[in-house]
């Protein structure tokens, strides 16, 4: 039983991982994301910390409680990894693109957040509800 969640937990953690490495690499174009992997792993372990508080709720509460806990934790975490790769993203490109300058560019410069960057991270974030509910059956 315990290597079963141990198991449908870490497939979950590589899956999130590949799809955030690709979503950095599509945002990033012609410009590389200096994003290590060890920080990828970290960014798509975010989910992990409210669920295990979740499962915590879920001991002691009805299931109803259960629940709210567990969404609200999905939506705390896809609004952590929007805010953190949006400014990575940013931070990067805007460090790409004027060098040692980048600090002193208002905004980061004009062209430090695309426009296709948008969907895919509001994808990524949406991805966090049923990855929630996923872990959350399994564990």
């Amino acid at each position: 039983l315990v290597r079963g969640a141990i198991s449908y937990g870490a497939s979950v953690w590589c899956f999130q991982a590949i799809f955030l490495r690709f979503i950095l690499s599509a945002v990033s174009g012609s410009t590389p994301v200096g994003v290590s992997m060890l920080d990828v792993f970290s960014y798509s372990g975010y989910p992990f910390i409210p669920l295990c508080v979740a499962i915590a709720v879920g001991l002691v509460m009805p299931p109803s409680v259960y629940f709210a806990t567990l969404m609200y934790g999905a939506l705390c975490s896809a609004v952590v990894l929007l805010r953190t790769l949006k400014a990575r993203v940013a931070e990067s490109r805007s460090h790409a693109a004027y060098g040692h300058l980048a600090s002193a560019v208002p905004g980061g410069g004009a062209d430090a957040m695309p426009k296709s960057a948008t969907p895919l991270l509001i994808a990524l974030c949406a991805i966090q509800f049923p990855v929630a509910l996923f872990l959350g059956k399994h564990a």
